[in-house]
């Protein structure tokens, strides 16, 4: 066995040659440019924006404009409140984190995760509705 590492043009081609979708990520505007062109060649549609949060809305919106043809997933810093706000400025999922689960959710805790999460489901059905 190798141990040699691939890219992540290759790892796109091997999720798509499975029949899955691969989210990759990007970090910063610069890599974004830099290997944005060579994802969408090799395959990818979904490109996680990490962190998304500290950045804002504006930044996803600036990186549609080079990137028309992504669907961006914002992760990272994102609050279950700001669902609707990020889909609206064109991301295609949100990714919630600690925000809406605790790192180590106890059970007291479950119902305050379903009332998050019920908040969620109505910001995503109200921004999908227009």
């Amino acid at each position: 066995m190798s141990d040699r590492t691939v890219s992540e043009s290759q790892i796109v081609a091997a999720v798509r040659r499975a029949g899955a979708v691969a989210i990759l990520r990007l970090r910063e505007h610069t890599q974004a440019v830099r290997i944005g062109r060579l994802l969408l060649d090799a395959g990818a549609r979904l490109i996680k924006l990490f962190p998304a949060g500290p950045l804002g809305p504006g930044y996803l919106r600036a990186m549609l404009g080079p990137f028309r043809d992504v669907l961006f997933v914002p992760t990272g810093g994102i609050r279950h409140e700001e669902v609707a706000t990020w889909l609206r400025a064109g991301a295609a999922a949100v990714g919630l984190g600690s925000d809406l689960v605790p790192a180590v959710p106890t059970e007291t805790e479950l119902e305050a995760i379903a009332e998050r999460a019920r908040r969620v489901s109505k910001q995503v059905t109200e921004a999908r509705a227009g």
